[in-house]
């Protein structure tokens, strides 16, 4: 994993812990005392920050363009969703993404990248069809390269998993589609 912390934890990990909790809690609810787990449930520590690539200057010598940089996570929107990406298609606009010709008139930094498969592990306020946890594949100018992406939850695609699979297949219709 490219952070030592993660931003969420697995699903599985998750309700492991609600399982303790409540065992807990009904050990103490039968007159067992108190617990410091019986006191509702507290925040996951998130990290700060998370890594993206970005050109630094304009060029198709993708290599030499590209940098990781940390930036912080942006709030999110009602409509949102953030996704940790799994994986990240390579594919040759890669070097015209760097290279400036897919934003005319863009200037450095920009972020590489564009179709990725994650998952989702918060939503905005108003996101009703997906949930923490489920596979999505996306496909945002600047969104394939970094760990974390935030996007319109419309533009998640929900996949049984996020595989490099379900991945490819994105890419190649995306490809045929406008051929």
């Amino acid at each position: 994993p490219l952070l030592a912390e993660t931003r969420t934890l697995t699903r599985a990990r998750v309700k492991n812990h609600e399982n303790q909790r409540t065992n807990v809690e009904d050990r103490t609810s039968k007159g067992r005392g108190t617990s410091a787990l019986h006191r509702p449930k507290s925040p996951i520590r998130m990290p700060e920050t998370y890594r993206k690539l970005v050109a630094t200057r304009l060029s198709t010598d993708f290599r030499e363009a590209a940098e990781i940089v940390e930036e912080e996570f942006p709030e999110l929107k009602p409509h949102e969703v953030l996704i940790r990406n799994r994986y990240a298609a390579v594919n040759a606009t890669d070097v015209n993404i760097s290279g400036g010709r897919y934003q005319p008139g863009a200037k450095p930094p920009i972020d590489l990248g564009a179709e990725a498969a994650g998952v989702v592990v918060e939503t905005g306020s108003a996101v009703k069809h997906l949930r923490e946890g489920d596979a999505v594949l996306t496909s945002t100018l600047g969104g394939g390269y970094r760990e974390y992406n935030v996007v319109r939850a419309s533009n998640a695609i929900r996949v049984p998993e996020a595989t490099p699979e379900a991945l490819s297949i994105m890419v190649s219709g995306l490809t045929a589609s406008i051929a």
